[in-house]
C-alpha cells in the first residue's frame, strides 16, 4: 500500500522534533503540532502549522502522524487512552515513531493500532540537530507490510 499525505500531524517539538516540523512546514504541508511547552508551539505557529490543544486533535487531522518524545512512556502517553492517537485516529493512519522505544513496547503498539487499521512504523532517526537543521537525516523505517 502506498502512501501519499498532505496533513501531517507532529507531537514533540523538542531538540529533534522541532526543527523536524520546521522542515514540514516550509515544505507546504498541511501541518498541526501538539507540544507541552508553549515556546515551540508559538514558534511553529508563526511557520503556518496548525496548533492543536491536545494529541487526539493531531489525530483527527494527521494522515501521517510523527512522533518525536522522549522515551517509552511518553511514546505510550500520546498513544495510549481515552484521547490518544490510537483512539481518534482513522483507519489508514500512518504513525511513524522516531523515538527510540523498546522492541516489546513496538509490539504492543503495533498489535493494537492493527485492531484499529493504523499502521506503525518504527523509524528513528540518526544525524542529530546539524543534520535536522541541515536536512540531511537518515531514517531507518522498519514495519510489518513494508513494501
Amino acid at each position: 500500500m502506498k502512501h501519499v499525505v498532505s496533513k501531517v500531524g507532529f507531537i514533540g517539538l523538542g531538540t529533534m522534533g522541532k526543527p523536524m516540523a520546521m522542515n514540514i512546514a516550509r515544505a507546504g504541508f498541511d501541518l498541526m503540532v501538539y507540544d507541552v511547552r508553549k515556546e515551540p508551539v508559538r514558534v511553529l505557529s508563526a511557520s503556518n502549522a496548525k496548533v492543536a490543544r491536545s494529541v487526539k486533535e493531531i489525530a483527527e487531522h494527521g494522515e501521517l502522524i510523527e512522533i518525536v518524545v522522549l522515551d517509552d512512556a511518553q511514546v505510550e502517553a500520546v498513544l495510549f487512552g481515552e484521547t490518544g492517537v490510537l483512539a481518534a485516529a482513522k483507519p489508514g493512519t500512518l504513525v511513524a515513531i522516531h523515538s527510540t522505544v523498546l522492541p516489546r513496547t513496538l509490539k504492543a503498539i503495533v498489535e493494537k493500532a492493527a485492531a484499529k487499521d493504523i499502521i506503525v512504523v518504527d523509524a528513528p532517526i540518526s544525524g542529530g540537530q546539524t543534520g535536522v537543521c541541515e536536512k540531511r537525516l537518515c531514517y531507518m523505517v522498519g514495519g510489518t507490510g513494508m513494501q
